[in-house]
């Protein structure tokens, strides 16, 4: 536990998990106003979202370096994290560049409808690894995997798993599923990023309409690269965020979010198969079975991606 924080004024994952189960249902947070040429990142959370908000800016920009963090230039929808008060972060403004683009972590549901949406998933058992090391850090407790600590957030995670869209993969990608073929929702896998970011980046290009030139190509995959956005970690730190966050809710206890996003041993593929306990990798293969296979027919996340994944088409 950080020295300097009162373990009284933290939330537990429990108190997280119930106010994630919430937070797109409150509507005192500001909303925009959408025009049909905005283009949305949306995942579920610890999915590729910093990492695409950065491909989406270069392309639309031409190479933009001197923003001051990606959540000003492609602020989240809703705002919850941000300091909504900040006069830099107006969202029913034009952007510097065109089109708007935003993220956000909402299921479709809740999505505000009529833009244009670039959908990432990631495989959930990578993904909840992920969240919890990402909630871990906000409570600042011991760096060590331990597994009582990682079955309290599991416990916690699946008591709310359908009412938090935000940071739980089930409830989002169920509710994504079914658009997967619409128009203006492009689908794409966190994995993909990492196998071809070069066919990923024409393909988000193209949705775009962007004309995707060479030398437009080789900076956006340069400063998407791990290397270029870890040697710049304070423009991806989340650092406009607001402590104690949520100050317009009430009996909300502080969070304190880690920092940089972009880190060293991040990202990986394949963490979560051997960091969580078995009773929780066998909680969430039924989660899949019950909101996954049989609504949508696919038996794993392997055999969603092999149908669905645009490096497959």
């Amino acid at each position: 536990m950080d020295k300097n924080c009162d373990s009284n004024q933290l939330m537990t994952y429990a108190e997280q998990w119930e106010y994630f189960a919430t937070h797109g249902r409150d509507e005192t947070i500001p909303r925009v106003t959408v025009r049909p040429t905005d283009v949305y990142v949306v995942t579920p959370g610890k999915a590729g979202t910093t990492w695409v908000q950065q491909i989406v800016h270069q392309l639309r920009s031409g190479g933009d370096e001197e923003f001051p963090e990606i959540d000003v230039i492609v602020p989240m929808v809703p705002p919850v994290f941000l300091d909504y008060d900040n006069p830099a972060i107006r969202l029913d403004d034009d952007q510097a560049y065109q089109p708007r683009c935003f993220k956000s972590h909402d299921t479709y549901d809740w999505i505000p409808k009529g833009a244009r949406y670039i959908y990432i998933v990631r495989d959930p058992v990578d993904t909840m690894y992920s969240t919890y090391c990402f909630f871990k850090k906000m409570l600042r407790v011991s760096p060590t995997d331990d597994t009582a600590d990682i079955i309290d957030f599991f416990d916690s995670a699946i008591v709310h798993y359908k009412e938090a869209g935000m940071f739980n993969t089930w409830a989002s990608l169920s509710s994504w599923l079914p658009h997967y073929r619409d128009e203006n929702v492009l689908w794409l896998h966190y994995e993909d990023l990492h196998e071809n970011r070069q066919k990923c980046v024409v393909e988000i290009a193209n949705f775009m309409g962007i004309d995707l030139t060479n030398e437009l190509n080789e900076l956006v995959l340069e400063r998407s690269s791990f290397e270029y956005m870890a040697s710049r970690g304070s423009q991806f730190d989340s650092g406009l965020l607001k402590p104690p966050l949520w100050p317009r809710s009430k009996n909300i206890k502080r969070i304190i979010m880690p920092r940089p996003k972009v880190r060293q041993g991040g990202g990986k593929m394949g963490q979560g198969k051997v960091k969580i306990p078995q009773e929780c990798l066998t909680a969430m293969e039924e989660l899949w079975e019950k909101e996954i296979r049989i609504p949508f027919g696919y038996k794993n996340y392997r055999d969603m991606r092999e149908n669905l994944s645009l490096l497959r088409k």
